[in-house]
């Protein structure tokens, strides 16, 4: 057996086990894989304590979250990746202890943000509303 053998059959190997594995412990779960002590979620992978989430991965004690991955400790998080005890935060990467942060990156112990830029309370949620209106046709 050479190396290309081995490294393929290893993957072959990881990729079934991750497919198979079963959830452990969920309740009320539908379409996830691999996750475990995790209530009212669904097409969620690899996620642990996750409550009312919708297709996150590989994720950690997040509630009412849609469409992250690797978020820990996340409340009514939306599209974002690597994000922790972060609430409100959409469509961001890296924000950590942030709340209300829309399309921002790297930030830490922030609130009412977009795109990385301060605003005031008032003017956070008016400019959310337009841009959630003109990217997604929310009303």
């Amino acid at each position: 057996m050479d190396a290309d053998h081995f490294l393929a059959a290893l993957g072959e190997l990881i990729a079934g086990y991750q497919r198979d594995q079963p959830e452990i412990g969920c309740i009320q779960t539908t379409g996830s894989i691999a996750c475990a002590d995790c209530v009212f979620c669904s097409d969620c992978e690899r996620c642990f304590a996750a409550q009312y989430s919708i297709r996150c991965r590989d994720s950690f004690d997040i509630t009412h979250c849609k469409d992250c991955s690797n978020c820990y400790a996340c409340t009514f998080c939306q599209h974002s990746r690597h994000c922790a005890y972060s609430n409100y935060v959409i469509h961001s990467v890296g924000c950590i202890h942030c709340d209300y942060c829309f399309g921002c990156v790297g930030l830490e112990k922030k609130a009412f943000y977009i795109l990385n830029r301060k605003y005031s309370r008032k003017e956070y949620f008016k400019l959310v509303k337009q841009l959630e209106r003109d990217l997604f046709g929310a009303s």
